[in-house]
């Protein structure tokens, strides 16, 4: 029985039986040893899929379908040798075996002593987590990331594995026998090397086959063949990637079998369409996709996934033919792709139906108009230092990264600015960083939405960058081009630091990004002598003018001023200067955790002489700054803050300025809307303006910072509210927001005054019944000698606090607490909620109050009564509920304020 590829053009030509053949055995020898080598590599293949379930068919029928795709793309344009034809087969039958864990006889231990692999698995930790791996999480990875990291790697490793896997034995255990692909030990040893890396091409760019199969003599014959039975490696490799490119037919996406596996998602579009198309033609020097069956709209988004499929096979079949045509070789009869070039003729053989194939994808027809709005901006708000923030980042990730490469301390990054003969100004951010090689320049840095780090072209370029820890700030790839917001003319001057100082090389921008980018060789000097990168922008205003770079929401920066505000806990050193002045060192390297805390709020500080809005101070600098404590999760500082005054303003000799909190990513400056703290708290970036954010520090760390707060503010808050500031509340009821203990800090008020938690048990100890009465549906007087006299909100007649009601609520906030954790951590009544999120009764009022002073007071309530808080939420009555209320004299208190109250009864 004949086999399919034995039916081929180019098998019968080379390895075929030929009538009257001098060379027959010659021939016959290499034809046997492909039929065992199949036979094989079958038998790997089809173990595939129990590591890439979700891939398409890789099986056999995929390998002897590459033959029939030679056989169409070449169309007798070439010919076979017998040895190619050997040759060409056998990287055939090994290209995709390295996609199962059975190409590695020692599993997936054996996956993991690759190069990569610890980078690849820290990506996926990376990936699954949202965190960098640390201490042992490379040892004991969660199994979602090891699945991940397991997948990935066979997939990047399969065409490395390729290039050595005639080499590979199997050993049985049952019986010792050994096995390998390629059994006859004469052809094994003569061409396993040539087939592994033919094989392996199909994966290289098309640059490196065109660098590495340069040589115009072919590989001569065996000594025991005709000398014309030579081996063009070019011919092959070109040949090796194009079959593959361009088998897409319904043989690698059966019906049933799809049905079987059930692939998810975008990997069920790859099975949808390609279980569609018939096997392709040739027509003219054009291949020709067609399907029976027409895609109707469900199928839409699977018919768009089989155009970019051929979009690239068309790509891969003109760059070859490009490459031959080059190097004066004979070209293969495909050169293209049919009607590939406008959706709609492609739809006229990849048929549609009910809708029509319109590219209406979001174009960027108008690149520089994108960068201004998502790039600069839009997205970053018209703040020039923003764009200053982002070059400094870049310096400090490409420092970092050295940092781990070498194993030893990285350079100050550099900020300049330097003002031109003819009047201009530049900014230039200068790194000794790691460098960016030809292909990051020309491609990664100018890829909108791509980022370098944690990219496979970075762990090729730098093995174990990955699994050492480091950390990039940058993660969505559009940072540099907020540098397009200060000016137009921007020049990148980068080394690899490996590299020699030949190798600098120049990227610039005379125009902005409406014009093409240069790349070109560093020239005097432009040359770098040490690695690195250099950043310089012609500033379109001057710096120190309305809507310079130095001009900040109304304020006027220095430049080491604008680098601290930006960058305030920044994990490198940073140097600044202007002009011919001598580099200044502003920032050391993680300073923030040690520098005095009057600094440290200074440098964080948006606008000074704030005195504008509040008036006055609300407490000294210098009180602030000794209340600054640090937040420590898993023995990372993550926060170094206090609570804030009320209202936010700080005093010192020079005026008033904002007491505020510096969210910071990575070290670098975030949103600003965090509130009721001052001072500098970790987070991690959700959107990549870093304006939305979460919290590093979680419940538990912020819970015993705020209990230790609570108790270096309790003086400070007591006296405020005794002088009259009902603004101070607010303080210990951020306290109880984060789960903190308020201490001595008063937070209720009875008829003989003020009282904090502790005062309030004794008090509820003595009385069957509680009147609660918010403070704000009452007029309140403290301070002074009319300290705690109540008024009638309506009719302002005088109230006498009844010996049983007590006064509190809630406060105004400065700020956002969103971001400060669950709100409503007890979840013991949250299922007396209504589906609109209402209380259906007393329980889930506590439920929605319990980080509020009414929830504090119900728990007190419950524990001076010795019962549990459920028997005296069960017996709470409600203002407007229908039950009476204590008294109806209009001097009542409890009656006055009888719309939002309540009443706690003793059991």
């Amino acid at each position: 029985m004949s086999l399919g590829y034995e039916e081929t053009s180019l098998w019968t030509r080379s390895l075929g039986a030929q009538s009257q053949d001098p060379h027959g055995a010659q021939r016959a020898k290499l034809a046997s040893a492909y039929h065992a080598f199949r036979e094989r590599a079958a038998v790997l293949a089809a173990e595939i899929p129990q590591d890439l379930r979700e891939y398409t068919v890789h099986d056999v029928t995929h390998l002897d379908a590459l033959w029939e795709m030679a056989d169409e793309i070449t169309n007798g344009t070439v010919e076979l040798t017998p040895t190619e034809a050997f040759v060409l087969g056998g990287a055939f039958l090994i290209h995709d075996l390295g996609m199962g864990l059975a190409a590695w006889p020692g599993g997936l231990a054996e996956l993991q002593e690759e190069d990569g692999w610890q980078d690849i698995l820290a990506t996926c930790i990376y990936h699954c987590t949202g965190e960098p791996p640390q201490g042992d999480d490379l040892a004991d990875p969660p199994e979602r990331a090891l699945l991940m990291a397991k997948e990935t790697a066979l997939r990047e490793r399969h065409a490395s594995r390729a290039s050595r896997l005639a080499f590979v034995t199997w050993e049985s255990r049952a019986s010792g026998a050994s096995y390998q692909l390629l059994e006859n030990t004469e052809l094994r040893e003569r061409y396993g090397s040539l087939i592994g890396e033919i094989a392996a091409s199909h994966w290289w760019s098309i640059e490196e086959v065109a660098a590495r199969f340069s040589s115009d003599e072919p590989i001569g014959a065996p000594v025991d063949c005709p000398a014309d039975w030579t081996v063009d490696e070019l011919k092959l490799a070109c040949l090796m990637r194009l079959a593959d490119a361009a088998h897409l037919d319904e043989r690698r996406a059966p019906g049933f079998l799809r049905a079987i596996r059930a692939p998810h998602e975008y990997s069920d579009l790859h099975w949808s369409f390609q279980g569609r198309l018939q096997r392709p033609r040739l027509a003219g020097d054009r291949l020709v996709y067609t399907s029976p069956r027409a895609f109707d709209v469900t199928d839409a988004q699977a018919w768009w996934v089989c155009y970019e499929a051929l979009q690239m096979v068309d790509l891969e079949l003109r760059s070859v033919d490009a490459l031959l045509a080059e190097r004066d070789r004979p070209r293969f009869a495909a050169k293209g792709v049919r009607a590939i070039e406008e959706p709609r003729r492609l739809a006229e053989y990849i048929r549609t139906e009910n809708w029509q194939p319109i590219d209406a994808r979001p174009r960027i027809n108008n690149v520089p108009g994108l960068v201004r709005q998502l790039g600069a901006e839009r997205l970053y708000g018209e703040e020039p230092l923003v764009a200053m923030r982002e070059l400094i980042q870049n310096a400090r990730d490409a420092s970092r990264a050295l940092q781990q490469v070498l194993g030893e301390q990285s350079r100050a990054i550099q900020v300049e600015l330097q003002e031109s003969a003819d009047g201009h100004w530049f900014l230039t951010v200068n790194d000794f960083g790691v460098g960016m090689s030809s292909a990051v320049l020309s491609g990664t840095l100018l890829d909108f939405g791509q980022s370098y780090w944690g990219s496979q072209l970075m762990r090729q370029e730098h093995p174990g960058l990955g699994a050492s820890g480091f950390s990039a700030v940058g993660r969505f790839g559009i940072g540099f081009f907020s540098v397009f917001m200060l000016g137009d003319e921007v020049s990148v001057i980068s080394r690899r630091y490996d590299a020699a100082s030949a190798a600098t090389q120049v990227l610039h921008f005379g125009g902005g990004v409406a014009t093409r980018p240069i790349l070109r060789s560093a020239e005097g000097r432009e040359v770098r002598h040490h690695g690195g990168t250099s950043v310089s922008v012609r500033l379109r205003l001057n710096p120190f003018e309305d809507g310079g770079l130095l001009r900040h929401q109304g304020r006027q920066f220095t430049l080491d001023e604008a680098c601290a505000y930006m960058a305030p806990a920044v994990d490198c050193d940073i140097d600044a200067r202007v002009g011919d002045e001598p580099l200044r060192r502003v920032i050391n390297a993680n300073d923030w955790r040690a520098i005095p805390g009057s600094a440290l709020l200074r440098r964080i500080t948006e606008r000074p002489n704030y005195d504008y809005v509040f008036g006055r101070a609300a407490a000294p600098v210098e009180e602030v700054a000794e209340r600054l404590d640090e937040i420590v999760v898993a023995g990372e500082v993550v926060a170094r803050a206090s609570l804030s005054p009320v209202p936010p303003s700080i005093g010192s000799n020079d005026g008033v300025f904002q007491a505020s909190a510096c969210v910071a990513i990575g070290g670098f400056r975030g949103g600003g809307d965090l509130g009721g703290v001052t001072g500098i708290v970790k987070g991690m970036p959700t959107t990549a303006d870093r304006l939305r954010y979460d919290l590093v520090p979680d419940r538990q760390a912020w819970s015993a910072w705020a209990s230790g707060q609570a108790e270096r503010w309790c003086d400070w808050v007591n006296a405020e509210i005794a002088d009259g500031n009902d603004e101070a509340f607010s303080i210990p009821q951020l306290v109880l927001r984060l789960g903190g203990d308020t201490q001595a800090m008063v937070f209720a008020q009875v008829r003989s005054g003020f009282i904090d938690s502790c005062q309030f048990a004794e008090w509820a100890r003595e009385r069957s019944e509680i009147v609660f009465v918010p403070r704000y549906t009452v007029d309140v007087q403290s301070g002074g000698d009319d300290a705690h006299r109540v008024w009638h909100r309506d009719d302002h007649a005088l109230i006498q606090i009844a010996d049983n009601v007590v006064l509190s609520g809630t406060y105004g906030q400065y700020g956002s607490w969103r971001l400060y954790g669950d709100e409503r951590p007890d979840k013991n009544f949250a299922h007396e909620l209504t589906d609109f999120g209402r209380p259906r009764n007393a329980r889930g009022y506590y439920y929605v109050k319990q980080l509020d002073f009414e929830g504090l007071l119900m728990r007190i309530i419950a524990e001076a009564w010795s019962v549990d808080l459920a028997s005296v939420l069960d017996g709470l009555l409600f203002y407007g509920d229908g039950e009476a209320v204590v008294g109806h004299d209009c001097q009542d208190m409890a009656h006055m304020a009888a719309r939002d109250g309540w009443i706690a009864r003793r059991p």
